[in-house]
């Protein structure tokens, strides 16, 4: 049976307001749409029993030519499986089955398939955000406004928990209205977006639904660990918060208050002519006109390394204002010591002013009111790269998993940061598996796809840290005494002259110095296997030097020159011969054929003159067939071997370990023993239960993520290393005892 013969039924739920620890709230109703008649609209009520409900709800689930259209859907299957635990293998078998479809997700695929983009469209020349809420894409697509029954505290969509034991006979005529707008209106949006895909695949042959079973499966899976949230020590967040009102004191700070830029705090004080009055204390700021001027500044001495960024034009600012946000800061901070001090500043803020708070229950105006007991991590399954990314909500304790605050060291070497709040529930153990260099092992395989070989490939598939054997390489080219020291131990015979990668005579002598006592060698073997990490993960993704300096600044941590960085360029692309092809095959095998290339401005060199010049725009498949076009050339080079592969393999070890988890049928030794809590990228974090097997549970779990990422790399020796720990702990390592068992890793102890 082919999916145009199958029935669909557009439908929704009504349910309690979402909450802390109840994301998947009481059921209120389920409404279901067949047909465009009154008769063929139907509503079903939990006042009119459990067991009715329950029925209609297998009837929608369990035929297999019946396809259930449903906007935002994971949140509506978490629902079901919330109120009928029983049906959580029925929801799964419909989700990977392809028989339950999002209209929410479909949007965005039909997005980014046509224009590239998913967060904005264009309109007039200018980005608009994207709408994606079923009032904004009913809007769009038809011309009718929902809104105004989902706005206003007497809106039924805020209500329904009033009509929970109602039968339908007594529901308002409004109430029932409301509810069955939902179902019809996904019903009437998926249909329309199925004339949108017949219609792109007739002109381009690009199906954009191809990936849709799978990024849905994914992003129920992500949903169902949102649900569950993760537990936090509030005793912690109180320390940490204590300690951030230390470091974010104006004495820690001297450089910015100096400057002008911090102004500290005044406090209130009796007034000079008039003992009985006291002039108004001013709280601690920021003298943004002193700041801008520093900018100002800085791109008059760096003129071609500062780019000034700026907000968009409005009534009193036409040309926009100078912006020091998050990311320009990341790309510009390494040229000056004062705006490092600024950037560390802010980022600790932030975290004062809205991370922490919102991992709080709050009040209306924001803010902190008690204490929340557990934090919800929350998930966008699809972003233009195939990336998922994590945020915060609003509404109830959440975080975003994904962009996790580095913390603040202590002198004595220990740290306190946000991962440190989080604990397992009493009675288990908080842990971690993660995958080892996972973009550079897509990346491999992708060079063995394209050439049939890579040498990146050998070193992965050698059980070889890629980074050291790199870093051996860059060291070898760039410090003319290791390199003499390494021809003249060939040459004594000390070390074999080898063309393989394991006994590689570069490698070998690098090797040697990790741990060889002698100070400065071992801090070679650190500096360059450091440097090792830049290098071989951002020019992949067609990076310039310049380009380059800001990404090993900005993400790494890594400051080096041009002439560095060039170098470094350049004994990256010796030591893997693979690479030059990789971006001929961009070049020449990537151009987007249906997309003309974007008008930039830059600066002319010589002259200082403002000119525009077109650059082209290129496109790419996923290995599972997601379709990406008119994205730049870096990103397609970083997109094409690394970021999007990856992401997929990623996803897939999500599904298959959550499912595992999750689901009873699979009958897996995961499930009632890990709990998946969070997902960043390379890594998956869980709670595993306390009862002495707890690395056996975690040794299934990655052995299950390696089964999942191969499906993308079946030619690279994957590795996924799992990790037990009591509270959650970026530095955290495997841990083993005299019997090879994975055991608790404990932090250092303080000094």
């Amino acid at each position: 049976m082919t999916e145009s013969d199958k029935l669909v039924v557009g439908w929704d739920t009504e349910t309690h307001l979402i909450a802390s620890e109840n994301l998947a709230p009481p059921i209120v109703c389920l409404t279901i749409s067949i047909g465009d008649e009154p008769e063929d609209q139907g509503i079903f009520v939990r006042g009119d029993g459990m067991p009715q409900l329950e029925k209609e709800v297998k009837g929608l689930l369990l035929p297999l030519d019946v396809i259930g259209a449903c906007h935002n859907l994971s949140y509506d299957l978490c629902v079901l499986c919330a109120a009928f635990p029983d049906l959580i293998s029925a929801v799964y078998d419909a989700v990977v089955g392809g028989r339950m479809r999002c209209t929410l997700l479909r949007e965005k695929l039909l997005s980014l398939t046509g224009s590239g983009e998913i967060d904005f469209f264009e309109r007039d020349g200018k980005p608009i955000k994207a709408d994606y809420s079923l009032s904004g894409i009913v809007r769009r697509r038809f011309g009718v406004d929902l809104s105004q029954d989902k706005t206003g505290l007497d809106a039924w969509r805020l209500n329904y928990a009033l009509l929970t034991d109602t039968p339908l006979i007594q529901w308002p005529a409004e109430a029932r209205r409301y509810a069955i707008d939902d179902a019809y209106w996904a019903r009437m949006v998926f249909e329309q977006q199925e004339q949108d895909a017949e219609r792109m695949v007739a002109d381009t042959g690009i199906d954009p639904f191809a990936t849709q079973t799978f990024q849905f499966a994914v992003d129920f899976s992500l949903r169902m660990m949102s649900c569950i949230g993760m537990a936090i020590d509030n005793d912690r967040k109180k320390l940490l918060v204590d300690r951030l009102t230390i470091e974010l004191a104006p004495e820690k700070h001297l450089l910015l208050v100096e400057s002008g830029i911090l102004r500290p705090a005044t406090p209130p004080r009796a007034h000079l002519k008039n003992s009985q009055k006291w002039t108004k204390g001013e709280p601690e700021s920021i003298n943004t006109k002193m700041l801008k001027a520093f900018v100002e500044q800085l791109a008059k001495d760096f003129p071609e390394d500062v780019t000034i960024k700026r907000t968009d034009a409005s009534p009193k600012f036409p040309d926009g204002q100078i912006s020091t946000d998050a990311e320009w800061l990341g790309e510009h901070m390494h040229l000056s010591p004062m705006l490092e001090e600024y950037a560390h500043r802010q980022s600790l803020q932030k975290l004062v002013n809205t991370e922490l708070p919102r991992m709080s229950h709050r009040d209306a105006d924001g803010k902190p009111i008690r204490d929340a007991a557990i934090v919800h991590p929350l998930f966008d399954v699809l972003k233009t790269t195939g990336r998922t990314s994590s945020y915060a909500s609003d509404g109830f304790p959440s975080f975003n998993c994904q962009n996790v605050h580095s913390g603040i060291k202590n002198k004595d070497g220990t740290k306190m940061d946000v991962r440190g709040c989080f604990i397992p529930r009493p009675g288990n153990l908080m842990a971690s598996i993660d995958y080892s260099y996972m973009e550079l092992c897509t990346l491999a395989q992708k060079c063995i796809d394209l050439f049939g070989a890579s040498k990146l490939a050998d070193i992965i598939n050698a059980g070889l840290d890629p980074h050291a054997w790199l870093g051996s390489q860059l060291c070898f080219q760039l410090d003319a005494d290791f390199k003499a020291m390494v021809n003249d131990g060939i040459r004594d015979g000390d070390i074999a002259a080898s063309s393989g990668v394991a006994d590689d005579p570069v490698f070998v002598m690098f090797s040697k110095m990790e741990h060889c006592g002698e100070d400065t060698w071992e801090g070679m073997f650190k500096h360059y296997r450091k440097m090792a990490k830049p290098t071989g993960l951002g020019y992949p993704g067609g990076l310039g030097p310049k380009t380059f300096i800001k990404y090993a600044k900005a993400t790494f941590g890594v400051h080096v020159d041009l002439e560095t960085a060039t170098a470094l360029r350049d004994a990256w692309r010796t030591a893997l011969p693979e690479m030059p092809r990789y971006f001929e095959w961009i070049n020449n095998a990537c151009p987007d054929p249906r997309h003309k290339g974007r008008l930039v401005e830059f600066k002319d060199a010589k002259t200082g003159e403002k000119k525009t010049r077109e650059v082209p725009l290129f496109a790419y498949f996923s290995p599972m067939g997601l379709y990406r076009p008119a994205c730049d050339y870096c990103a397609a080079a970083n997109g094409a071997g690394l970021q999007t592969p990856s992401a997929e393999g990623a996803k897939l070890a999500v599904l298959t370990v959550a499912r595992s988890c999750f689901d009873p049928a699979m009958d897996s030794i995961l499930y009632g023993t890990v709990i998946p809590l969070a997902f960043v990228h390379d890594e998956i974090i869980f709670e595993v239960v306390d009862d002495g097997r707890s690395g056996e549970y975690l040794s299934a779990a990655a052995e299950l993520m390696v089964e999942s990422f191969k499906q993308i790399t079946p030619a690279i020796n994957v590795k996924a290393v799992p990790v037990l720990m009591r509270r959650w702990d970026k530095d955290a390592k495997p841990v083993f005892d005299a019997q090879g068992k994975l055991i608790v890793w404990e932090p250092r102890a303080a000094k």
